[in-house]
């Protein structure tokens, strides 16, 4: 998932790569430089990739999520919660998904990565209630 703030663009991702049933790494950094200030997001797999295009499809839930919160002009650290709460979504709904969260906010004086795993993530030590 990607949202643009001014001066910038908060790229994030899970950290779950499965091939079928078996996840084979439940920490994968899917965020991946191709330049400085270029990242690609990818998938686990690219079966991983049209399950989870499949199940977007299936599941519209995501864009409920989005038209309620998405808001033009956020700032880098409402996009950064914004993508953090969209991906822990996908992680309680989706088996492919999981794991931690990878954040990149990319500017043109760098990129901060965080991860976000255990009470940090969107949903704290209870359990998914995002």
């Amino acid at each position: 998932m990607a949202v643009e703030f001014d001066g910038g663009v908060v790229i994030g991702a899970d950290s779950r790569t499965t091939t079928g049933a078996y996840i084979a790494n439940r920490v994968t950094d899917k965020l991946t430089p191709v330049h400085d200030r270029i990242f690609c997001c990818r998938s686990g797999s690219a079966a991983d990739t049209q399950a989870v295009a499949d199940a977007v499809a299936y599941h519209s839930y995501i864009y409920g999520f989005l038209d309620a919160t998405f808001q033009p002009g956020m700032s880098r650290s409402q996009c950064q919660e914004f993508v953090a709460r969209a991906l822990a979504l996908a992680m309680v709904r989706d088996g492919s998904s999981g794991g931690v969260i990878r954040l990149a906010a990319i500017t043109e004086d760098g990129v901060e990565r965080t991860v976000l795993a255990g009470s940090d993530l969107p949903w704290g030590d209870g359990g998914p209630a995002v």
